[in-house]
């Protein structure tokens, strides 16, 4: 999921699974991580597709619980102890947040990925500029929107400018004005 949501939210790209695929559970027996459950779902060809863009961006993210506690391992067991107010882990497994990227771009924990996403500030731009362009116009761009997305999105990044200069590029926009 967390790597979905990076997929989705900051690259904008369409992740859906194709229509001709059926949905299979793989079998999961033995498995004593999530990553090890993941990398099972890979082993099945139809799925291995989508997930192999997908998962790669989720596994250093792993690193963080459920509530977005940083956790350097899994832990067996979560116990409330009464008297002194707190909760107690017991620890299992590390936590192995190592992944490869299909361009070959290595991680190994959330700032590493951190790091790999600051070098891809154009495909985050543009992204945000076609976000912002959809909240704008409360509409889906368009085929003639989408140039001037992709004209607009290198001078929001540009040395100096930031997301006010965005907001300004995109209410000046012929989209925005004609809309």
């Amino acid at each position: 999921h967390r790597g979905a949501w990076i997929l989705k939210n900051l690259y904008n790209e369409k992740i859906e699974p194709p229509a001709d695929i059926l949905i299979n559970e793989p079998d999961i027996r033995g498995t004593t991580t999530i990553r090890e459950a993941i990398l099972k779902h890979q082993e099945l060809e139809s799925c291995a597709r989508c997930h192999s863009k997908i998962d790669p961006f989720g596994f250093p993210l792993e690193f963080f619980d459920p509530i977005g506690g940083y956790r350097p391992t899994y832990y067996k067991v979560r116990r409330w102890v009464r008297p002194e107010r707190k909760t107690t882990f017991v620890p299992s497994m590390p936590v192995d947040g190592s992944a490869t990227l299909p361009t070959g771009e290595r991680f190994t924990d959330p700032m590493s990925l951190k790091k790999a996403l600051l070098g891809k500030m154009d495909f985050f731009s543009k992204a945000l500029a076609e976000k912002m362009m959809t909240y704008a116009t409360g509409r889906t761009p368009n085929y003639r929107d989408h140039e001037e997305i992709k004209a607009i999105a290198p001078k929001a990044i540009g040395k100096g400018r930031g997301f006010r200069d965005l907001v300004t590029e995109i209410a000046t926009s012929q989209a925005f004005r004609k809309k």
